[in-house]
């Protein structure tokens, strides 16, 4: 027991509670809000704001706000004067008011002001009890997530682990952020430990799961990134991919390059195609999604389109088909050779990022552009002659006799 001399003294049994309070403010709130219930039961221990008050800070210490807040408002009810019970509940009031804020911009997608909010609330003058700055942390480390400050994130998940090493809310956190940038082994270790925290929590078992099938993904050929695009691309994204890349690697434009050279793009232009045999199936898509090999999904015999995927006939039709995308296009007689010179020291500094398809020939090529603005700004730029800009859904028969 806390006080065994002056025990019906109330007034020095309370300052003996601010001492314990204030040698050590985590275990000995608990104690305080034991020792002044036994107070409290006394006659006049509820109607003494000395005693209302202390109790009050107790509570705060150990996370119950609201109760604290009701402590300091009885207490100001007895005496309006009573400093300390105004102080207390301005400043817990101050705190609440930040976390809601918080709260409020977070729910509202603007996590740059729910970082600043949370940020602030952390900052309170007189210390922070532990369960409240856990919740801050975490708060603040889940708005710095949705921003992907990943570095930040696992900051605040470090910060609140050190307060609570078993705290479940802050592992997941982390986890979560393992996940954002793909570390999938140290996901797996969050997910572990947040396990043996919460053995009976489905979700974490869940995210475990996950967490292994994604490690095991990261093993195989990486199809995303072989037609440089995002995991979440749709299939516009996958097509536009697809078209990018095998322009880049297609072996008619390395026609002069060395052996070397050529079996590198012949190779690069058969990874191209077989990726976008994949990703552009729904079904061997949600396969591949799921963690299936490409040897698995193709039957360990190849993809169904043979080497290089589709034809460069089949490109255009596909494109043209799209809708929206290359509405415009530039045909041109430029000699194939002369072009791709062209496209090396004029056209790609100039009209690259206009730029939705190349498809050159050995006396003529085509240039596609989502609208004629682009194209006619192109032509004039790169002073290519002979060129006329055309729809190209009018010349579904030139575009074929190119691709033919």
């Amino acid at each position: 027991m806390l006080f065994r001399s002056c025990q019906q003294s109330l007034i020095i049994a309370c300052l003996q509670m601010e001492a314990c309070l204030r040698a050590s403010p985590e275990r000995g709130a608990s104690q305080v809000v034991s020792e002044s219930a036994r107070w409290m039961r006394k006659p006049g221990g509820s109607q003494e704001p000395a005693l209302l008050c202390v109790r009050g800070k107790a509570l705060y210490g150990i996370g119950q706000l609201e109760d604290a807040l009701k402590h300091f408002g009885e207490a100001l009810k007895l005496d309006p004067d009573h400093s300390s019970s105004r102080q207390m509940r301005n400043q817990i009031k101050e705190l609440e008011r930040l976390k809601r804020m918080g709260n409020e911009a977070f729910s509202a997608g603007n996590f740059a002001e729910a970082e600043a909010q949370y940020s602030e609330a952390l900052q309170s003058e007189g210390g922070l009890p532990a369960d409240v700055k856990l919740t801050l942390l975490t708060n603040r480390a889940t708005a710095r997530f949705r921003a992907r400050k990943f570095d930040g994130s696992l900051e605040d998940c470090d910060a609140a682990l050190a307060i609570k090493p078993g705290h479940v809310k802050a592992l997941l956190r982390r986890a979560a952020v393992y996940m954002g940038i793909e570390n999938w082994k140290a996901a797996i270790g969050a997910y572990e430990a947040a396990q043996e925290a919460d053995p009976d929590d489905r979700n974490i078992a869940q995210g475990l799961r996950q967490a292994k099938l994604e490690l095991k993904k990261s093993l195989r050929k990486d199809l995303y990134k072989v037609l440089g695009i995002d995991k979440r691309a749709d299939d516009r994204e996958i097509k536009k991919g697809y078209k990018m890349s095998a322009m880049k690697c297609h072996p008619d434009r390395h026609a002069s390059g060395t052996p070397e050279e050529k079996a590198k793009a012949e190779q690069q232009f058969k990874e191209v195609g077989e990726a976008f045999e994949i990703l552009s199936d729904p079904e061997k898509k949600q396969r591949y999604d799921q963690g299936e090999d490409v040897e698995e999904i193709n039957g360990n015999g190849g993809g169904g389109r043979g080497p290089g995927g589709m034809s460069q006939a089949d490109i255009f039709n596909m494109f043209n088909a799209q809708g929206g995308m290359g509405t415009y296009c530039v045909m041109t007689g430029v000699p194939s050779h002369a072009l791709l010179g062209d496209l090396e020291a004029v056209l790609l500094p100039v009209c690259m990022q206009r730029i939705l398809a190349i498809e050159v020939q050995e006396h003529s090529a085509l240039i596609e552009f989502e609208s004629e603005v682009d194209a006619e700004a192109c032509v004039g730029e790169t002073r290519l002659l002979d060129s006329t800009v055309q729809r190209s859904e009018e010349h579904t028969s030139e575009l074929q006799s190119l691709t033919s």
